[in-house]
């Protein structure tokens, strides 16, 4: 049973889904919520540097744009080293897993996935809270 408070105040963990496509973005979004997650959604990265406040956990999905998924991973992390970056990349390969760490994601998975998969690893990332 997933435990979705941070422990500090016990306030509900926030994700941010990132995802250029809609569709997508609204099945990540509605998978986290029915995990317990409290979601927002997004479908246009550049909206993030106007955010003065970040969630505790980002879920990057850019795969028509896989350059601009990094280039918002290392501004994420730039702006701060405490919030949970998962970037879902096209492959599975060392070098587009190796890139994605690299920019600031913290795990990687590769499409296709599987929804209990991805909640695991958004999981781990809480548990650092």
């Amino acid at each position: 049973m997933r435990n979705l408070k941070r422990p500090t105040g016990g306030q509900p963990i926030r994700v941010v889904v990132v995802n250029d496509d809609p569709v997508q973005c609204r099945a990540e979004a509605d998978g986290l919520m029915n995990a317990g997650y409290l979601v927002e959604a997004m479908t246009d990265p550049s909206a993030l540097s106007e955010r003065s406040d970040f969630p505790d956990l980002f879920l990057l999905n850019l795969h028509q744009r896989p350059e601009q998924a990094l280039a918002v991973a290392r501004e994420i992390r730039q702006r701060s080293r405490q919030v949970g970056v998962l970037m879902v990349t096209a492959s599975d390969s060392g070098p587009v897993k190796i890139n994605a760490l690299n920019s600031g994601a913290d795990n990687c998975i590769a499409r296709p996935y599987r929804l209990e998969e991805m909640l695991a690893m958004l999981d781990s990332l809480s548990r650092r809270l």
